[in-house]
């Protein structure tokens, strides 16, 4: 039983397995780039990351040293 391109569902061929072709392989890779296709994942913060983060506010808010502003922003 020969595999389906999961592009077009015609048989793939080896070259450019598991695609039919190389339109349908980059068919698939715009699909992934532009967010059609995606991965789901949960990532929960570790409590003692938040409790480290939030002492470290907490202690800049103190210091004075908190500067409004956003994070990653170079003058």
């Amino acid at each position: 039983m020969a595999a389906k391109c999961p592009s077009c569902g015609t048989a793939a061929v080896l070259d450019h397995s598991p695609f039919c072709s190389r339109r349908c392989a980059e068919v698939d890779l715009g699909r992934w780039f532009t967010g059609k296709y995606g991965v789901a994942a949960e990532i929960e913060a570790d409590s003692a990351d938040v409790e480290a983060l939030e002492k470290a506010v907490l202690e800049a808010i103190e210091e004075g040293t908190l500067v409004k502003g956003v994070f990653g922003k170079q003058d």
